[in-house]
C-alpha cells in the first residue's frame, strides 16, 4: 500500500553568499536555537547553543557534532556494468583466521578489510602486503590504484594498491576514532563516525580533509570538523555534496562542510540516500510505522510509502536503481518501490540481504548459499551457487574485467563467466 500524503517540506532561505557555518548560524539563531546544536572550536569546550554568546565566538570555530553514529553512505556498486546471467567459481581464497568485512578489487590486486586489519592479495591468492591491527575505516580508489586507511589514533595513511606502501600520512589531531564511514566529495575526503577527544569526551563527527594538499602547511588545520548535537543523524555523501539529516531537518553541505541549503519537515530520520542528481531517499520513523519518502532537490515530496514489517526493521540506507526505483532492505525482505510510490515487488531471502548492491536496473544479493540477481520486474535468477559455504553479508564486488568477488563464511571467491 502506498500513500501520497507528503510531509510539509519547506526550504530554509539562506543568503546567496555567506561565510563559515558559525556566521550562518548567527543569522539563523532564532530558527535553530531549539534544535540541539552544539558549537565549539579547536580551543574551547563545546557550548550549548542556548548558552552561546555569539559576540565572543572565536574566528576559528569550525564545528558542529552528534552523540550516535548512523551508517552514512550507500554501498557503491559498479552501476551500468554488465552482469552475466551465470557465474562460476574460478578461484577460491583461504583467508585463515582473517574474517573479511569488505572487499575491493582493481586489476590484479584484491584488498580485503577485516576486523583485524587489511590484506592485499594477488590474483593467485598469495598475500602481497598486510597490516595487522584494527582500522577505523578504509576508502578505496581503484582508478588511482590506491587506498586510504584511518587508524584508531587518527592517522590517515595513503597506500599504493600494488604493494601497500605508504606514500604519506596526515595526522588529524589528538583523540581516538571508532568505526568511521569514509567517502569522497569534490576532491576532499569525508569522514563520518565516532571520535573521542583528548579530554575523553566522545561525539559523532563529520570531517573534511583536503586531498589536493596531502601534507598540511605548518600551523594549518589538516581538516574541518562538524558535529551535530541532534540525536541519530543520517549522512549521505555524493560527488558534490554532503547531506546530513537530523530530526526535522536535512542540511546540504559543500565539500568543505559549508552549509548552502536546508529543507525542513516533520520527521525523525532513520536512513538516508541521495542520488547524484540530488534526489533524497529518506526512511523515517513515525508513531507506529516507518516511511520511505522521496524528496526532490526543490524540496518537493513526490511520494511516501509505508514500509510494512518485517522490511521496516533495521536502518540500511535505501539502494537506488537506474530508474530511481528504491530498494528497502530489512528483516530478510526486499521491497522495490518506484519513484511515484507504487509498489513494484516484494521478495523474501534466505540470508541477510543487507550486502545487496545495484548494477544498472539489477539488484545483486548474497542470499544464503546463492548469489542472486533480481531484475526490474523482481524476477530472481541465480548467478552462482556455493554448495559447501554460505555467503556473508559483505557486498559483492564486480571489477572492470567482469569478474566478481564475494565473501563466504569460510572463503573468499573469485567469479567469472563459464568457459565455452
Amino acid at each position: 500500500m502506498s500513500s501520497f500524503q507528503a510531509f510539509q517540506w519547506r526550504k530554509t532561505k539562506l543568503p546567496p553568499r555567506h561565510g563559515n557555518i558559525v556566521e550562518l548560524l548567527k543569522r539563523h539563531e532564532d530558527e535553530i536555537r531549539t534544535s540541539g546544536v552544539t558549537v565549539f572550536s579547536d580551543s574551547a569546550e563545546p557550548t550549548a547553543l542556548s548558552d552561546c554568546n555569539w559576540n565572543t565566538l572565536p574566528a576559528k570555530t569550525i564545528a558542529l557534532a552528534s552523540p550516535k553514529q548512523r551508517q552514512c553512505d550507500q554501498r557503491k556498486a559498479p552501476s551500468q556494468r554488465f552482469v552475466p546471467q551465470e557465474l562460476v567459481v574460478t578461484r577460491q581464497y583461504d583467508l585463515g583466521e582473517f574474517k573479511p568485512a569488505r572487499i575491493f578489487g582493481a586489476g590484479d590486486r584484491i584488498l580485503v578489510q577485516g576486523g583485524a586489519g587489511w590484506k592485499i592479495l594477488g590474483i593467485d591468492g598469495l598475500a602481497v602486503a598486510e597490516q595487522k591491527g584494527v582500522v577505523a575505516g578504509i576508502l578505496f580508489d581503484g582508478i588511482a590504484r590506491r587506498f586510504i586507511s584511518l587508524d584508531l589514533s587518527g592517522t590517515l595513511r595513503f597506500h599504493a594498491l600494488a604493494d601497500g606502501r605508504t606514500s604519506h600520512t596526515i595526522q588529524l589531531g589528538a583523540g581516538a576514532y571508532g568505526s568511521v564511514q569514509m567517502g569522497r566529495c569534490g576532491g576532499r575526503l569525508i569522514l563520518f563516525g565516532h571520535r573521542t577527544g583528548p579530554e575523553g569526551k566522545g561525539a559523532t563527527i563529520l570531517e573534511s580533509i583536503s586531498m589536493s594538499e596531502p601534507v598540511p602547511r605548518p600551523g594549518s588545520e589538516p581538516s574541518l570538523r562538524l558535529a551535530l548535537e541532534a540525536p541519530d543523524p543520517a549522512v549521505s555523501v555524493t560527488g558534490h555534496s554532503v547531506y546530513v539529516a537530523s530530526r526535522g531537518r536535512i542540511a546540504a553541505l559543500r565539500p568543505d562542510l559549508q552549509l548552502y541549503d536546508c529543507i525542513q519537515g516533520d520527521f525523525v530520520p532513520v536512513a538516508l540516500t541521495v542520488d547524484p542528481d540530488g534526489w533524497i531517499y529518506l526512511i523515517t520513523d513515525g508513531f507506529d510505522e516507518r516511511l520511505l519518502s522521496l524528496v526532490t532537490p526543490q524540496a518537493e515530496s513526490t511520494m511516501q510509502y509505508r514500509i510494512l514489517p518485517p522490511a521496516n526493521r533495521g536502518s540500511v540506507p535505501p539502494l537506488v536503481g537506474a530508474g530511481r526505483q528504491a530498494y528497502v532492505i530489512g528483516g530478510n525482505r526486499i521491497v522495490c518501490i518506484d519513484q511515484t510510490g507504487k509498489l513494484q515487488w516484494i521478495r523474501g531471502t534466505e540470508g541477510d540481504p543487507s550486502g545487496a548492491v545495484v548494477s544498472g536496473d539489477t539488484l545483486i544479493v548474497p542470499d544464503g548459499k546463492e548469489l542472486a540477481a533480481f531484475d526490474g520486474d523482481g524476477q530472481r535468477s541465480v548467478l552462482c551457487r556455493f554448495s559447501g559455504d554460505s555467503l556473508a553479508a559483505a557486498p559483492p564486488v564486480f571489477m572492470e574485467d567482469g569478474c566478481g568477488l564475494v565473501c563466504g563464511t569460510r572463503h573468499m571467491y573469485r567469479l567469472g563467466a563459464p568457459r565455452c
